[in-house]
């Protein structure tokens, strides 16, 4: 996100753009690079970008979520992830890119270790 959005803050952010296919309508590989492709081009635009931002930010503000208990905020979002969201990830990619550390904190660091996960 730093690429698109060079703040200069150590907070981490993330947004989410998941592409998805259906596979009736899958007829080769190319296909489905295109598919993706054409996605992809769509959804990383600044514009699509600020979009989700701005919805996320408007919905964290509402006031009648910021006053909701928290137990009931768990509630509705596992209700909204169970019916709402992808039910299946065949896979997931994360291009974390090139990590720069500060100046100040970048002698601290003799080296920087990331972990890979199986979802």
């Amino acid at each position: 996100m730093r690429k698109y959005y060079p703040f200069k803050c150590m907070r981490n952010f993330s947004l989410f753009v998941i592409p998805e296919i259906d596979p009736r309508k899958i007829n080769d590989f190319e296909h489905i690079v295109e598919e993706i492709k054409n996605y992809m081009n769509t959804n990383l635009s600044h514009e699509h970008l600020d979009k989700m931002i701005i919805d996320n930010c408007k919905l964290a503000q509402n006031p009648f979520i910021a006053h909701m208990p928290i137990a009931i905020k768990n509630m509705v979002v596992k209700y909204i992830d169970n019916t709402m969201s992808s039910s299946q990830f065949t896979s997931v990619i994360s291009n974390l890119g090139p990590v720069k550390l500060p100046e100040d904190v970048h002698s601290m660091y003799s080296i920087l270790i990331l972990f890979w996960t199986i979802a």
